[in-house]
């Protein structure tokens, strides 16, 4: 069990990692570590939905991995772009937050995980209040790729898992403990 005591103050970005990223526990873990480099499999990418999903993948979600995912093994691009992101993005037709992780494998370094998590981090960081992320695929897309992606590159020169882990526990928390920020 992780035990944390909360007070509100004002950090630098390492200090806001470092701190909440060690708070970070996630069972699956090992399904990220374990495949998130290339060169793909269909075995990999199988464990990093299952990864991201949280628990094996339902016969409608493993449908949708392989029809809009996995269909694109043999034909992945290798100089991926921020602007190709876009274009890959609307040309998929799964749900929003998976076509962003989809996204993530195949340039983390370019796009971020985003998830309802992060977003309630992201959201309270910049706007100081909590808001929940809108089951909308235009929304989702919008805060995305114009407002999440420049957010999370502020983080310069720290791990970049570390500040997803961050956003994610920081997100988390700001769920069970909204009464805090009232």
């Amino acid at each position: 069990m992780k035990l944390f005591k909360f007070t509100k103050t004002t950090c630098t970005p390492e200090e806001f990692v470092k701190y909440w990223s060690n708070g970070y526990d996630y069972v699956l873990e090992d399904l990220y570590k374990n495949n998130i480099n290339a060169p793909w499999s269909r075995n990999k990418v199988l464990n990093l939905f299952k990864w991201k999903n949280g628990k094996n993948l339902s016969q409608r979600k493993l449908q949708s991995v392989e029809v809009n995912y996995l269909s694109r093994l043999g034909n992945l691009p290798t100089d991926l772009t921020l602007g190709d992101g876009i274009i890959i993005f609307d040309d998929l037709n799964g749900g929003p937050i998976w076509n962003i992780f989809w996204l993530h494998l195949l340039r983390s370094d370019i796009f971020p995980i985003f998830d309802r998590h992060t977003y309630r981090a992201f959201y309270y960081l910049t706007q100081g209040e909590i808001s929940e992320l809108r089951d909308n695929n235009e929304h989702i897309r919008d805060i995305y790729f114009n407002e999440y992606i420049q957010f999370f590159n502020q983080f310069i020169g720290i791990d970049r898992r570390d500040v997803d882990k961050a956003l994610f526990t920081f997100g988390r928390f700001l769920k069970k403990h909204r009464f805090l920020f009232i």
